[in-house]
């Protein structure tokens, strides 16, 4: 059973960003290159989460731990 996400922690993620990496092969050597790539963050992409008196603390898959104070805007 999925649990469905608080609406402070929806609002908290609308204003964060999913840093990845896109990664470009090189057909003739086979090289690899890895390149940054950010995107908006999902849903999807929340490890876990929790909401407090003084905000949202968002952990993501891609290791960042994000802290939303309510009433402000994530950085």
């Amino acid at each position: 059973m999925v649990k469905e996400m608080p609406k402070e922690v929806k609002a908290a993620i609308s204003g964060l960003k999913f840093r990845t990496n896109q990664v470009i092969e090189d057909r003739e050597t086979k090289k690899k290159t890895y390149v940054p790539h950010e995107r908006p963050m999902t849903e999807d992409d929340v490890l876990s989460y929790k909401v407090t008196d003084e905000g949202v603390v968002i952990v993501s898959k891609d290791g960042m731990k994000h802290r939303v104070e309510p009433g402000k805007k994530a950085a």
